[in-house]
């Protein structure tokens, strides 16, 4: 998986990166963050992408959820080469 727009029900993610600066912005305001926990919730084709960060649920369109970088939950860091762990 490389964008939030490639997540699948019940997926469990981390935001790792936003490559677009008006998205970035938008991320911010929604509370998302590199290193944010997503669990996809659904996944609508040709819609949005709802996700639960924290206690809230979002619904993020295709092309917003296009430009967010995630890796799945576990992977290992490509900076240090261990797995992240992360408090629910």
């Amino acid at each position: 998986m490389g964008v939030l727009s490639e997540a699948r029900h019940g997926d469990v993610v981390e935001v790792v990166d936003v490559n677009d600066p008006a998205v970035k912005i938008q991320c911010v305001r929604l509370g998302l963050q590199v290193g944010s926990r997503l669990e996809c919730i659904r996944s609508l084709p040709n819609g949005p992408v709802v996700v639960r960060c924290g206690t809230c649920e979002l619904a993020i369109g295709r092309p917003v959820a296009s430009c967010i970088r995630v890796r799945p939950m576990g992977a290992p860091d490509s900076e240090t080469g261990t797995q992240k762990r992360f408090a629910s």
